[in-house]
């Protein structure tokens, strides 16, 4: 593959005071890196899989306060732009971490309909997550600090149950089932040609997820 990795600046952006400039760089420099590695991914992912898949490259809070942004691979029977409300295999990137996995939002219909039936769900990602490489399970969420200010957290589970029902109690964001890379701790491989492949490796593990998530809501 042809990623060559992050620079440390698609990092540091989120942190800038200036929204415009945070708006610009992920517009002008950020995005154009990620919509690369999507199709990449796409391309790799679905060669080793025998699965046609579709890139979509999306922000959180996009003109407001830009918090993240990351891109997706969905299968073609998605619909288009559809990322926020159903499950997607991401690399999603932040100014703590950077994100890779099956990601699907707790609080929009098709995980609810997930959670009704948890059995199946979490067999799958006790599945998934075992064996090597070895998946991380995590709750992506919002809580107010010492400050009375809202931050972003990622709260790693041991199992799925355990997920679960942290999802079920705070009800927020998003789940992962994958990895796990937290800036500037892992910055070395975040910028390096490696981290493409070590993306593949995890998007593969996680694609029964995906799969098992799309099949038990598709027509949602």
């Amino acid at each position: 593959m042809d990623f060559p990795g992050f620079s440390p600046e698609d990092f540091l952006y989120f942190l800038d005071d200036d929204r415009f400039a945070r708006v610009e760089y992920i517009r002008d420099v950020l995005h154009p890196r990620l919509r690369d590695l999507g199709l990449e991914l796409a391309e790799e992912l679905g060669r080793q899989l025998g699965v046609e898949f579709r890139a979509q490259l999306r922000s959180g809070r996009w003109w407001k306060t830009p918090w993240a942004t990351w891109t997706s691979l969905v299968l073609p029977e998605e619909r288009h732009r559809s990322d926020n409300r159903r499950p997607r295999l991401s690399v999603f990137v932040s100014e703590e971490e950077c994100l890779v996995g099956y990601m699907q939002n707790v609080w929009r219909p098709r995980w609810k309909t997930l959670a009704k039936r948890p059995e199946g769900l979490v067999q799958a990602i006790d599945k998934a997550a075992s064996g090597r490489p070895k998946l991380q399970l995590a709750l992506v969420h919002w809580e107010k600090n010492a400050q009375k200010q809202w931050e972003r957290r990622t709260t790693v589970c041991t199992t799925a149950a355990e997920l679960l029902a942290l999802a079920a109690e705070w009800g927020q964001d998003f789940v992962l089932v994958g990895h796990v890379y937290p800036f500037p701790q892992q910055v070395k491989l975040l910028s390096s040609p490696a981290f493409a492949g070590k993306a593949v490796a995890a998007l593969k593990k996680a694609w029964p997820v995906y799969r098992y998530a799309f099949e038990q809501t598709e027509g949602e």
